[in-house]
């Protein structure tokens, strides 16, 4: 019974993580707007029930990435161009 639960939560770790990646990819590269649930879903392998079990809506997986986005520029310096590197 343990291992199941485990088994079940691992799959569901690896479908989270094929879901983001696909989607920081396909938005980077077409914009999220341009994006659908249908082309996500095809391109990381899952059904648009496994999509949902992650993610409420397209808007919520939209967040996730924004929020990624911010974090990873949040961690580059940046030169103000004062010679400042901030």
């Amino acid at each position: 019974m343990i291992i199941d639960f485990v088994t079940m939560q691992t799959k569901r770790s690896k479908s989270y993580l094929k879901i983001i990646t696909t989607a920081k990819k396909l938005f980077w590269k077409h914009g999220s707007s341009r994006v659908t649930i249908e082309e996500l879903c095809r391109e990381a392998g899952v059904s648009k029930m496994t999509f949902y079990r992650h993610f409420n809506n397209k808007n919520e997986i939209i967040g996730k990435f924004w929020r990624w986005s911010l974090k990873k520029d949040a961690r580059v310096p940046w030169n103000n161009g004062f010679g400042n590197i901030i």
